[in-house]
């Protein structure tokens, strides 16, 4: 009985292709669920919080204002450019952290997009002052990191439950708890000492930690569950 000739493995000269082709640090970071589910969206809402930036430094130069100065009244042009950025920044303070959370999860973006406008004000003022600026700021954006975790929760699991499903990755759950943490420390403290004036333009944010608090109670219940059954 005639053997047949020995086929060759078309395998052995195949080239290996990775499973996962390898990222470079900045793909990783828009790949990160720190920051979004789809990259694109991120880079979209890096890209808007540098033009935001920009915005309030713009609007600082043209007033020609030095480091801690006061800036003064240029005329009807300059005013108007000034409201402007001013409504502008408000409204990225009051809904960009929120809006972000529910188009692309990421809840360290989330959190930065409260806090730029106040970052770009204080650092070129070169203080730093627990004021209802920042109050706000960390109540906002603590309550978009925390939403972004649930969206980015729903998105990874498919269950409208994500608490139930499984442990969020380490690095959001970590990020998001100190975040919570450290905002809930900083505005007590800021209420403790603030002007009654100060305290009353606060309070209609606080709404804001309902969100915060709804998604903290039911990680943490969900988690207390889970370590009675085992």
């Amino acid at each position: 009985m005639s053997k047949r000739p020995a086929q060759p493995d078309s395998t052995a000269d195949e080239e290996f292709v990775p499973d996962v082709e390898p990222r470079g640090w900045g793909q990783s970071v828009v790949h990160h669920p720190l920051f979004g589910v789809h990259p694109r969206r991120t880079v979209a809402a890096v890209a808007t919080i540098v033009g935001l930036a920009a915005l309030n430094l713009a609007s600082l130069y043209v007033s020609g204002a030095g480091p801690g100065e006061r800036v003064q009244s240029l005329g009807p042009a300059f005013d108007s450019f000034t409201a402007f950025v001013i409504v502008v920044s408000l409204l990225v303070v009051a809904v960009g952290p929120l809006a972000y959370a529910c188009w692309n999860g990421g809840p360290a973006l989330s959190f930065v997009f409260a806090l730029v406008p106040w970052l770009v004000g204080e650092t070129l003022a070169f203080r730093w002052v627990l004021d209802v600026d920042l109050a706000v700021s960390l109540t906002t954006g603590v309550a978009g990191a925390a939403l972004a975790l649930v969206v980015g929760e729903i998105r990874r699991t498919g269950s409208m439950r994500p608490w139930r499903a499984r442990s969020p990755p380490t690095p959001v759950a970590l990020f998001v708890g100190c975040a919570t943490v450290g905002s809930f420390a900083l505005v007590g403290r800021f209420l403790a000492s603030a002007p009654g004036g100060q305290t009353d333009a606060y309070l209609p944010f606080a709404v804001y930690w309902v969100v915060t608090l709804a998604v903290a109670g039911a990680y943490v219940a969900s988690w207390a569950n889970r370590r009675r059954s085992r």
